[in-house]
């Protein structure tokens, strides 16, 4: 239950953070635990491994001390035995470690990294996401997800090494201390080097997964436009775009190797030193009589196992610095603040009636130049309200507000008296239904694309949607029948065809406002008769603003309101706009004639 409510959080996150430490201690919440359970394994093994060495090298001394007539199988067999069963723990403890502990980290951790990174760029308004590439946004969250997979194995090396260099430098210390300054002398100086040089590691890391996100954005973009790339030929042009960026990437991978190399062979002369200066030294100590055979096998096992040890870890904090690089770029897009959140008390906005009211709203694109100035309409609940104008007389943007796709600059949009901004933006989209003049299917079957409006409805509701939406006869004539797959984006259909679904999905969704925006643009005549049919049975008993250049859709409406650069300049019935003669009549007459 803790586990859930954490991802309930995480899944309302108004910021990012931006520090990748700090954004893994958030993630890590309601599991840390797990952390302290492998840190305890981690000594464990690391011990187990150690105590092999302490056995090996007993039994080398006391088969140095004995002759062939006063070997003892019983001895033998303790020291075979301690050996044996050190490595019966060890394997049962490392199954345990991998499989219960470091599995359930790594993939809690990616999880929690794709659900809070999807939860929050789709809380973006539709200004933010309309800039950015979604292949590389994608990219971005993939990239993050691998990452802090890599970031859970480093730490999980760095602390084992970590036991492992502790319980050596005791043994050590017990054989002869004059061991621990060349120890101690080693780490600092490769410790030193390795933070020296952190911020090349970081920021040459930091360039490959930008250019490597970049790419693949860029082929994304490519790839879901592949027709309109065909149909002005320009493959050439965006190959070239691939190319260029491929040529990014390769500089960047080949400056990030060289790095990396520069700083490891440096730690690799560090090393070097060590284990002859390690070498010499036990000699000259088991020479003096300082330390004994036993001591003296041990030491060396260990100065060879220290020295490997430090390498890994020194290897692992390069890695981990890498990754760090690498999550830090993935998390700076991700980072970006919310242009528009909900209020911290808002409340879910509740529909009885469904009147609409613009009031003195003030809302411009630029700061320059506004498109409405103290501008209001009020729409009754139930009325249908057509919106008629030029291109950019603000129809759409219109609708975009009421949606929060953008916020006004000043005035109140309220929906049953309740402003939009004081209720949360899912309750507002939850109570409006919409279909666009641009549909965008998934790639996935007509059923699952149609049930998208209520994804609990059953088959029979999304087959009565389909039929009202005049869907049905096309979809039956498909091989799989509503099981079809459409294709990226719905490339499979036609744009009639998509258009009936995303009416269908509309119908299904069955939402108390509906905004129709060109709703009939992709239908030929014939089709539109039929859809409208459908269309009609979907807007009784609802508030319903209607956008089209094409009058004829507009018949059923109750009011036309006709726009012209962010101003109501006529309204009316449709009837008595003709009679008028003004704007309305024109834009009549021209498409009558």
């Amino acid at each position: 239950m803790k586990v859930k409510k954490v991802e309930q959080a995480l899944s309302r996150l108004q910021d990012f953070p931006r520090n990748p430490y700090v954004f893994i201690w958030y993630i890590t919440k309601g599991f840390r635990r797990l952390y302290i359970v492998e840190v305890l394994l981690s000594f464990l093994l690391s011990y187990s491994k150690i105590i092999v060495q302490v056995i090996f090298a007993a039994m080398v001394a006391w088969f140095g001390s004995i002759t062939p007539e006063s070997f003892s199988w019983t001895t033998a067999g303790w020291y075979l035995g301690g050996i044996l069963l050190t490595f019966m723990t060890t394997h049962i403890t490392r199954y345990y470690r991998e499989i219960t502990v470091k599995n359930k980290i790594r993939a809690r951790m990616t999880r929690r990294m794709k659900e809070s990174a999807l939860s929050y760029l789709s809380g973006h308004s539709a200004a933010y996401l309309a800039e950015q590439k979604a292949g590389q946004l994608a990219a971005k969250v993939a990239s993050g997800a691998s990452q802090l997979n890599n970031f859970s194995h480093y730490i999980s090396r760095m602390t084992s090494n970590t036991w492992i260099l502790l319980i050596s430098f005791y043994y050590i210390g017990r054989a002869n201390l004059w061991f621990l300054p060349l120890v101690v002398l080693t780490g600092c100086l490769s410790a030193y080097l390795s933070f020296r040089t952190g911020k090349a590691v970081l920021d040459a890391e930091k360039a490959v997964i930008d250019a490597k996100t970049g790419v693949e954005g860029e082929l994304a973009d490519g790839l879901s436009n592949v027709l309109l790339v065909k149909m002005f030929g320009q493959s050439g042009a965006e190959k070239q775009k691939i190319r260029h960026g491929l040529n990014k990437l390769y500089d960047a991978n080949v400056n990030s190797a060289y790095v990396r190399m520069n700083r490891l062979s440096w730690q690799r002369v560090i090393m070097l030193a060590f284990r002859i200066g390690g070498a010499f030294l036990a000699l000259w100590l088991w020479q003096a009589g300082r330390i004994d055979m036993e001591a003296f096998v041990l030491t060396m096992m260990l100065l060879e196992s220290t020295l490997a040890c430090f390498q890994r870890f020194l290897d692992d904090l390069i890695g981990l610095q890498r990754v760090t690089g690498g999550l830090s770029s993935s998390l700076e897009p991700l980072a970006v603040p919310h242009g528009i959140v909900d209020a911290k008390a808002a409340k879910t906005l509740k529909v009885k009636q469904g009147a609409i009211e613009f009031r003195n709203i003030e809302f411009g694109y630029s700061e320059r130049k506004k498109l409405f100035a103290d501008f209001s309409l009020s729409i009754k609940a139930g009325e249908k309200v057509g919106l008629v104008g030029q291109t950019g007389s603000g129809k759409t943007s219109l609708i975009n507000l009421l949606l929060r796709s953008y916020e006004v600059s000043g005035g109140e949009i309220l929906i049953d008296g309740q402003n939009i901004k004081n209720v949360t933006q899912s309750s507002l989209h939850q109570n409006i239904g919409i279909i666009p003049q641009e549909n965008t299917l998934f790639h996935r079957t007509i059923r699952q694309n149609i049930a998208y409006g209520n994804p609990k409805a059953t088959n029979k509701a999304i087959y009565a949607a389909a039929k009202d939406a005049c869907a049905d006869g096309f979809i039956e004539n498909l091989p799989c029948g509503y099981d079809s797959m459409v294709g990226e984006k719905g490339i499979k259909l036609s744009g009639g065809e998509r258009q009936r679904v995303a009416i269908a999905r509309a119908i299904l969704k069955d939402a108390p406002i509906l905004i129709l925006d060109e709703a009939t643009s992709a239908l030929d005549n014939e089709v539109e008769a039929e859809v409208s049919q459908g269309i009609n049975n979907l807007i009784q008993g609802k508030t319903v603003i209607a956008v089209a250049h094409r009058l004829s859709t507009l018949k059923a409406m109750d009011r036309i309101v006709v726009l012209d650069r962010g101003k109501i300049i006529e309204e009316g019935t449709p009837d008595s706009l003709i009679k008028k003669g003004g704007k309305y009549a024109k834009l009549w007459k021209l498409q009558t004639s």
